[in-house]
């Protein structure tokens, strides 16, 4: 037997309970009251040498309402077949199970963590380094052509705090600022300042020009560092020059002041202190593969699993909001919230692995708005990077970080059955296994089923089907049925098909001629 349904439906099981009734006018004459099933009235059937009374054809009082099944009479002189039978109980329901077997990672890199050192550093060249000639402040004095002298040119600056190294992302990563405050009377053509790594060979992270800088003028640039690596001790190496300047007014406090500021700078590998960083958030869906649209389902049984990684040598939290699954008490989404520490290397990661039990919660999902849309389950992780922690003195430390190290969150659901669905269902066959039943309504008298058969015809019959039938939406019932008379020779099998549509909730289905069936007077019948 198969079933197929279509429209808006609510889970539910279909019990069927097929009572068969055959109403037929037997081809010859019977009074118009044969009263009780005990008178001897004889019949002739043309097509059989016997003779049989109406009460080895009838079935005794109270015997069709104990097995289901007989021959009885009716009004108007007809005699009534009887045959009831329960075809075993398929729920809908069952096949409505979701199997998601894809896994949803969100995996983020460090080239996602910022390095935040907030410092500066200042170094400058005092007015008397600059000229060798002496003065007195306030003196006014002529002065020539004009040079940053060789015994000037390097400054180092004071180590960073914060940092060690910093390997920056590239492109985009961070840049330095470079100031340059010209706090003296004098104009520069150009100033160009090399920032330079104070370690061996002196590795040069990129260089600020400035030019035509005006008395008592401030000027700002900034050193792209994308694919540099910054240390905490820097040095500069400057070279300046400028034209006759004419009678110029002097003072000891006069100077060039150069300020390096690093403020967040984006890394693949670090040595550094890390502070908390704004939220990263990531989202992704899991695609349903399923043949049918769920508006809303109440979840029976299935658990959600998820495995949060922590390759990064910085203490994390996790928000992961499951936007599909609703808590029905509160109405609110599906929730959770983690802190881990820090790990040791990103071969021994901080890794928590646990699972939700989702029964009770209730699951919504829009309907697509074309056919052959999927549906999916939709995921939102937002990652919090606290910071690299303290000592046992209260100070920052500092974590290291590397480009392989990662934050990775992981989640998948197992097999979800449902209690109540409502949505669209397109497309569902329900395949019952046959089963056979045999029949014995002649008080097993097995020479009149077979002597009969062919010759006892039925001139109209029916089956009247009682349905279980809770499902709410239309339902097509495809129904094959097989008559065998086995005791007549040679043994007679008849087959039918009948194909109907059932309304929402339907629960009685009639059959029409279904003659052909009965008029074997089937010992057994298949369906």
């Amino acid at each position: 037997m198969k079933r197929d349904a279509r429209g808006s439906w609510k889970r539910g099981a279909v019990a069927l309970f097929a009572a068969l009734t055959a109403l037929g006018a037997l081809r010859c004459s019977m009074p118009d009251n044969p009263g009780l099933p005990s008178w001897d009235v004889p019949l002739v059937v043309t097509l059989s040498a016997e003779r049989y009374g109406l009460d080895s054809l009838v079935s005794r009082p109270g015997a069709i309402q104990e097995s289901g099944n007989g021959i009885d009479t009716s009004l108007g002189g007809t005699l009534q077949f009887v045959y009831t039978d329960s075809i075993p109980e398929k729920k809908v329901g069952d096949q409505f199970v979701f199997n998601p077997e894809q896994e949803i990672s969100y995996i983020n890199s460090t080239d996602t963590l910022f390095v935040e050192p907030n410092e500066q550093r200042s170094e400058s060249i005092p007015l008397g380094d600059l000229l060798d000639v002496p003065f007195n402040d306030g003196d006014t004095v002529p002065l020539d052509t004009i040079f940053i002298p060789a015994s000037s040119q390097v400054i180092e600056l004071e180590q960073f705090d914060s940092l060690r190294v910093v390997h920056v992302v590239t492109p985009n990563g961070g840049s330095l600022g470079m100031t340059l405050n010209n706090d003296t009377e004098f104009f520069w053509n150009e100033i160009q300042i090399q920032v330079l790594l104070d370690e061996p060979g002196n590795p040069s992270l990129g260089a600020a020009v400035f030019q035509n800088v005006q008395p008592r003028e401030t000027v700002t640039t900034s050193i792209d560092l994308s694919g540099d690596s910054l240390k905490q001790n820097l040095m500069l190496r400057v070279e300046g020059n400028g034209p006759d300047q004419g009678m110029v007014q002097l003072f000891h406090s006069d100077a060039l002041t150069f300020t390096v500021s690093v403020t967040q700078i984006s890394c693949d590998f670090a040595e550094a202190i890390i502070r908390r960083q704004e939220p990263i958030f990531s989202s992704n869906d899991l695609v349903l593969d399923q043949d049918d649209w769920i508006s809303s389902a109440q979840i029976d049984s299935g658990f959600l699993y998820y495995e949060i990684e922590n390759q990064t040598d910085v203490e994390d939290s996790i928000y992961l909001d499951f936007l599909d699954f609703f808590d029905t008490e509160t109405n609110d989404t599906l929730k959770l919230a983690f802190h881990f520490g820090r790990a040791n290397s990103s071969e021994n990661p901080w890794v928590l692995v646990d699972s939700i039990n989702l029964a009770g919660k209730e699951l919504r999902l829009p309907l697509p708005s074309a056919d052959g849309e999927p549906q999916r389950l939709h995921a939102r992780t937002k990652s919090v990077i606290l910071s690299s922690g303290e000592d046992l003195d209260g100070n920052p430390r500092f974590a290291r970080i590397a480009v392989q190290d990662s934050v990775i969150t992981r989640f998948y659901t197992g097999a979800i059955k449902f209690g109540r669905i409502e949505g669209v269902p397109k497309d569902v066959t329900v395949e019952i296994e046959p089963q056979s039943q045999p029949i014995d309504i002649w008080n097993q008298q097995p020479d009149i089923q077979a002597d009969l058969a062919g010759s006892l015809l039925l001139e109209d019959a029916s089956f009247v089907v009682s349905l279980g039938n809770s499902i709410d939406f239309p339902a097509r019932l495809i129904l094959d049925f097989t008559a065998v008379n086995s005791r007549a020779d040679p043994p007679i099998r008849t087959e039918k098909t009948y194909d109907f549509w059932l309304a929402p909730s339907q629960d009685e289905l009639v059959i029409p001629d279904v003659e052909e069936l009965i008029n074997v007077l089937p010992d057994t019948i298949l369906f």
